[in-house]
């Protein structure tokens, strides 16, 4: 059992995270512990120093016997805790020069809904759709899982009833039935792997499914079988833009089946958002996003494997809200909730961010 003023230490420093609003938490021996905050690394020096006695017990202390056994055959572990009953993370847990180190990453609660995020609000009749691809893309640590989160926080809490299915690695948000019946399932625990996730919810009587890590040939394969079904995907992937999303999926057929992945995408591509969390100048995090729907052009340029022409229809058009990421990172220095230099430094195309600016 985990001394008590080990326990402590730990759920005070847990608890310091989450009201600094910070997203990581690092322990590491030799050195006081981290906190990442706004994308900054901010060493506690009012915290001691931390020790491998001191680590090796508080990871013990939170992994279960089934943990430890895993951990200490692949030497490192994740997986996502509740403590204090209402703080959530997701935990790192990992050797480095053979001591243990152990990384906290937040999990705020996520209440809000899609317009109260700031997402354009065509895409909430999208996620109220009977059917059709939707696609959260993003760099790392760029807030697709509070997207998602506040996809299913407002059909959860609007309508219309559905029943959802989530495939994750981790479950990081847990939901409550409200209008909709939500089913999360933890790929070793609940599932043997996200493809047989997939499938299982492809035989059932379901009307969105939710799929993360959509990275690799035979989930993509199985998820798009999903919406010849009939049923609403959501699927989150890291890319560095729209068009890049795409051309990453297509690629994963190139030795075969590439018209059938271009036809299905053309088809039943609803829309994609891609997105960036950069400094506020008030402090924390502005969402800028980048948002494409499947318009008739668009579905032509797909079906053909043009993607590269859609980056001029998104620095075009005005149709539906949709917008280059470029303008949305413009749109927060002019209203002054952004620095210019971090604007830019997530800018896809400088000179077009630039021309926004005028």
């Amino acid at each position: 059992m985990m001394p008590i003023i080990d326990n402590l230490t730990l759920n005070r420093l847990l608890v310091r995270t989450a009201e600094s609003k910070a997203t990581d938490l690092l322990l590491s021996i030799g050195a006081p512990p981290v906190m990442r905050l706004e994308g900054k690394l901010i060493v506690l020096e009012d915290e001691p120093v931390l020790t491998a006695s001191f680590l090796e017990r508080l990871v013990y202390s939170i992994l279960t016997s089934e943990q430890k056994e895993k951990f200490e055959k692949k030497k490192q572990i994740s997986f996502a805790a509740t403590f204090k009953k209402y703080l959530r993370f997701k935990v790192n847990v990992y050797l480095q020069r053979g001591y243990l180190s152990a990384l906290f990453n937040y999990v705020p609660a996520v209440n809000e809904d899609l317009t109260q995020l700031g997402l354009p609000q065509e895409l909430e009749s999208f996620v109220s759709a009977s059917r059709g691809l939707i696609l959260i893309t993003g760099t790392a640590d760029s807030g697709k899982s509070t997207t998602v989160a506040s996809i299913l926080n407002t059909l959860n809490n609007k309508g219309p009833a559905r029943h959802i299915i989530t495939i994750e690695n981790i479950i990081e948000n847990l939901f409550i039935n409200n209008r909709c019946i939500l089913e999360q399932r933890e790929v070793g625990r609940d599932t043997s792997s996200i493809v047989q996730g997939l499938k299982f919810a492809n035989q059932e009587e379901v009307d969105i499914v939710v799929v993360f890590d959509f990275d690799e040939q035979n989930i993509v394969k199985a998820g798009l079988e999903i919406l010849e079904s009939g049923k609403i995907l959501i699927a989150v992937l890291n890319s560095y833009s729209t068009i890049d999303a795409l051309y990453r999926i297509e690629a994963l057929f190139k030795e075969q089946g590439i018209g059938w992945v271009r036809n299905l995408l053309s088809n039943y591509l609803l829309c994609v958002i891609n997105q960036r969390l950069i400094p506020g100048l008030a402090g924390g995090r502005k969402l800028a996003y980048e948002f494409l729907v499947n318009t008739g052009l668009i579905k032509s340029l797909i079906l053909n494997g043009t993607f590269n022409k859609i980056s001029t229809f998104l620095h075009t058009t005005k149709e539906y809200n949709i917008i280059s990421l470029d303008k949305s990172l413009a749109n927060l220095v002019k209203k002054g909730e952004a620095h210019l230099q971090d604007a830019l430094a997530e800018a896809q195309d400088q000179e077009a961010f630039k021309g926004y600016l005028r």
